[in-house]
């Protein structure tokens, strides 16, 4: 997920009101970007509710699932 340069904590507690558990995650910051990787254990029926948000929110400029 790559995003502009901000807190990436907030995608952590979505994830947890999705009820996923994140497995690992990694953060790198540019001048004007952040991007985060996490690994996410849950239901596959609240992985695509998770997705489906995530693909609408227009913070996010890039995103791999």
């Amino acid at each position: 997920m790559s995003l502009p340069a901000q807190d990436l904590d907030q995608y952590e507690a979505l994830f947890k009101t999705y009820n996923m558990k994140v497995v690992r995650s990694v953060q790198h910051k540019t001048e004007h970007r952040m991007s985060g990787r996490w690994i996410l254990i849950g239901s596959a029926e609240n992985h695509k509710k998770l997705t489906a948000y995530l693909l609408n929110d227009s913070n996010i400029q890039e995103l791999s699932f």
